[in-house]
């Protein structure tokens, strides 16, 4: 993969028989799609965006404007569904998939006289659950935060007031469970804090880093919740007297805990032994500010932050060693929605949002395939129209991107997608015998972030058009069966079966 260093110091051919192969993407030249448009440009007051994709690319953007919190989803592939209101009234929405595609947001939801915490699942049958209010009724919550593990594990944090003190409120869901516990305070009482950030893994343990208005500075906190136990005193991980913010978390399988924060200008990084629930703290580095921290399934961890450029620095799994800091190419002049995640062959992928002017600026791609030396050439969209420090962007497991942002003056939310490989074949179904005149059925089912095309060759000289398609021999003999199916941005992939025998009537 990439070089271990310490942190101190487009097409596919599928032989017959063998079509569970094409169930790995080809890695082709990205390309950036026409954003399209979620909201009619008219609003002026959309904010607050955000976009999730699943195991099969399916898609969900959220955001907030005058009219409420809205949904809109997308079949992988598909056309994007009208928009549902999932409340009248409610800001800064979140969304997450677990993987077996369901998603669930949660959002600030306004009332009259104060705010909630308030969440609602999209099952994969399409159908959405009431809504939960999950924080403590009669108090005013701020800054909801949202993480789901692919077991369908949760974890919600919030700052909510007690009348005194603003802490920090936390509720788990478990992976079997549809229901969220009642909310635990995570921070004691004695000063306010700031902010927070959730992160759980398959089992259910779950984790919030926070920042609190300490006496003599602002401290960085850490609560941990074992799957089967209560939540844990929080910890602090930073020095007293210092200035910490911008704290992140992630738990790699098995229970061990990483937290990225900026103190008194440097970058800190920390880990949380599974073991023995014991914190150590890593070297500093320079830092500018936090942008994110990831773990994926098989344990790998990823950090980026901000000094003069983005830097990024990996902890492989099954290692306790960070790399060598790297930069990410052409970050400059300025980064919004930087992202950075694992493709499933664990290389690294990276999005973000690029502002040359106060409202034109373009989006913006690289990778770090498994096996090269060093990141690829960046990807640019071109230039685009938008207030681009609202983006948010995802990157999903073959390596795609997906970016929702902010057209000028508010007026509407867009969304992008980088399509990174050729389709994945999950199915190529027909029958393998069959008497002349005979109408057989041919079917396909891929998975892509985009729309897919379809074109097959029966081998007698005769094509059709479609994922689904029938098609009758007109003499015996043994045929030679191919698919062809083009992503829109022109990748490829071709599956040949050469076991189709006809016989006489």
């Amino acid at each position: 993969m990439r070089g271990k260093l310490s942190l101190s110091a487009a097409v596919l051919v599928v032989a017959a028989g063998a079509v569970a192969a094409a169930g790995a993407k080809v890695a082709v030249t990205p390309v950036w799609l026409t954003p399209v448009e979620l909201t009619p440009r008219s609003d002026y007051s959309v904010a607050d965006q955000n976009v999730a994709v699943d195991a099969r690319d399916d898609l969900l953007a959220v955001w907030s404007g005058k009219g409420g919190v809205w949904a809109r989803y997308r079949p992988a592939g598909g056309a994007w569904q009208d928009p549902i209101t999932l409340a009248s009234c409610g800001v800064a929405p979140i969304a997450a998939f677990d993987a077996a595609g369901n998603a669930t947001v949660a959002w600030l939801q306004c009332t009259s006289t104060f705010s909630q915490m308030t969440t609602a699942v999209r099952r994969v049958d399409g159908t959405w659950s009431s809504p939960d209010v999950l924080s403590t009724p009669g108090r005013s919550m701020f800054y909801p935060h949202l993480a789901v593990a692919a077991s369908g594990a949760a974890v919600a944090s919030w700052i909510e007031s007690d009348g005194h003190y603003a802490v920090v409120q936390a509720s788990v869901r478990a992976a079997t469970s549809n229901d969220w516990s009642p909310a635990v305070q995570v921070s004691s009482v004695g000063a306010d804090a700031e902010d927070s950030f959730p992160a759980v893994d398959d089992t259910g343990d779950a984790l919030v880093g926070f920042t609190r208005d300490d006496a003599g500075g602002a401290l960085v906190w850490a609560g941990f919740k074992p799957a089967t136990g209560d939540w844990q005193r929080a910890v602090n991980l930073s020095e007293p007297g210092s200035y910490a913010s911008g704290i992140q978390v992630a738990l790699r399988p098995g229970g061990t805990a990483i937290a990225l924060w900026d103190e008194n200008g440097e970058g800190r990084l920390a880990m949380r032994s599974a073991a023995t629930g014991a914190w150590s703290q890593q070297p500093v580095f320079p830092l500018y500010s936090v942008t994110s921290l990831v773990a994926d399934s098989a344990g790998d961890v990823v950090a980026s932050w901000q000094s003069d450029t983005v830097m990024v620095s990996e902890l492989p799994a099954g290692s306790d060693t960070w790399q060598q800091p790297v930069a990410v190419p052409s970050t400059q002049p300025t980064v919004f929605g930087f992202t950075i995640g694992f493709d499933r062959e664990r290389g690294l992928v990276a999005a973000w949002a690029r502002s040359d002017t106060y409202d034109v600026g373009a989006l913006v791609f690289t990778r770090w395939p498994v096996g090269a030396s060093g990141w690829d050439a960046p990807v640019s969209s071109g230039n685009l129209t938008g207030f681009f420090w609202n983006a948010h962007a995802t990157t999903d497991l073959d390596g795609d991107a997906i970016v929702a942002f902010e057209t000028s003056n508010g007026a509407s939310v867009q969304s992008a997608i980088l399509d990174a490989a050729a389709p994945r074949l999950r199915s190529l179904s027909f029958r393998q015998t069959g008497r002349v005149g005979q109408r057989l059925s041919f079917g396909a089912q891929p998975v892509d972030i985009s729309a897919v095309r379809y074109r097959w060759r029966f081998g007698d000289g005769r094509t059709a058009i479609g994922a689904n398609v029938a098609h009758a021999y007109r003499k015996s003999g043994r045929f030679a069966v191919t698919l062809i199916a083009t992503d829109a941005a022109g990748h490829a992939v071709v599956a040949t079966r050469t076991s189709v025998r006809i016989s006489k009537r």
